[in-house]
């Protein structure tokens, strides 16, 4: 999931630029944490359930 949301950011990106714009970086940041996050509960949960 978290690829191909990537993979869409850096497609809207001019092939051409060298610049990334400040908002892509913000984007792909709160992506990152939001996965981040998702995978911690996830380990939480998971390491509950096998207690």
């Amino acid at each position: 999931m978290l690829g191909t949301e990537l993979e869409i950011l850096i497609k809207n990106l001019e092939p051409n630029t060298r610049t990334i714009r400040f908002e892509m970086l913000t984007k792909v940041f709160i992506l990152l944490k939001k996965y981040q996050l998702i995978a911690r509960n996830l380990k939480i949960f998971l390491n509950g359930a096998s207690d």
